[in-house]
């Protein structure tokens, strides 16, 4: 018997030790448990004369393609954020601002490529920012949204907690990993997420939490913008907004408290987008919240296309695309 397994352990670290998860089939799974955490784990491959998007276990963007190489006339929009920017396959600020950007200026090659994922704080936002860096993005649209902190915390605690103990030993075998993965998803007991709702709240109910939380996204959005300056990439950051009963407007505590983080890193070539004043201007009105938001967070097909249309304009303050 051990010697049926470590055959079939060679086996898997052999065959089985994908660049790209999902890039085939039989990779759908990674053979580690990394939570969108590892920095080596790519999510993109070159295919022939493409780049292949391929989401993964924990990171549940849209699968999207790219040419390559990247065409002399080419402008290459990467949008990274989550669930509130990921929202419906064309129903999200990414895609109506593609088609914007098509009709207004149809001679150029526009790509928007909206890389957004569920329940994804800053952390493994700027993980992802580092992987789309070689593929020479000409702006990237940030939408740190504020409201997955705790997610990035409670699944990095939750990643480290498997790799203590002898889970960390049982954990080391790529053969076990994949069993166990591959039993999760045939039995729908593991969709590669931790979820505890209440648990949630309570932490969401401790101010100490949040005001860690806000730590985190300054200092995230800090590396981000660096990155950005470092490859000479425009930024465009995306403030929050939020449908609260009580509110005149759409600007909570937090929002303003996430915007002020971001305001703080405006300088050449990275601007800030106000959301909430946008939403504002265009429904003032209280029966506005209702055609714009589905929840207090998300917004509707008619809130992104808004934001799509301001989005437009806000992208041609940039002086080299006037």
């Amino acid at each position: 018997m051990i010697a049926l397994f470590l055959v079939l352990e060679v086996f898997a670290r052999v065959l089985w030790h994908p660049m790209v998860i999902g890039e085939r089939l039989y990779t759908r799974f990674s053979p580690v448990y990394d939570y969108g955490f590892d920095a080596t784990q790519p999510i993109w491959f070159k295919s022939g004369n493409r780049i292949e998007f391929v989401p993964t276990q924990y990171l549940n963007f849209r699968g999207h393609t790219l040419p390559y190489p990247k065409p002399d006339n080419a402008f290459r929009i990467f949008t990274l954020g989550s669930s509130v920017s990921r929202s419906g396959a064309d129903t999200n600020y990414s895609y109506f601002l593609k088609q914007a950007l098509e009709t207004e200026h149809p001679e150029r090659d526009w790509t928007v490529t909206n890389l957004s994922a569920d329940g994804i704080g800053s952390l493994r936002i700027m993980l992802m920012l580092q992987k789309i860096m070689p593929l020479s993005p000409d702006l990237v649209i940030l939408h740190v949204h504020g409201s997955n902190e705790y997610e990035d915390e409670r699944d990095a605690l939750y990643q480290r907690q498997l790799h203590q103990g002898l889970n960390g030993i049982l954990f080391q075998s790529r053969l076990i990993v994949l069993m166990k993965k591959i039993y999760g998803y045939m039995t729908l007991k593991d969709q590669g997420r931790v979820w505890d709702a209440e648990e949630e709240i309570r932490a969401n109910e401790d101010p100490a939490n949040w005001e860690q939380w806000l730590q985190s996204i300054d200092r995230n959005t800090a590396r981000m913008i660096q990155l950005c300056t470092k490859h000479q990439v425009p930024v465009i950051l995306v403030g929050r907004a939020e449908k609260r009963e009580g509110l005149a407007g759409f600007d909570s505590e937090l929002v303003r408290q996430v915007d002020h983080i971001l305001k703080a890193y405006q300088e050449p070539g990275v601007t800030f987008f106000n959301t909430s004043k946008k939403f504002f201007e265009y429904h003032p009105e209280p029966r506005g919240k209702a055609l714009l938001f589905t929840d207090e967070a998300h917004w509707t097909g008619e809130g992104h296309r808004v934001i799509a249309q301001q989005l437009l304009k806000h992208l041609f303050s940039f002086a080299f695309l006037k």
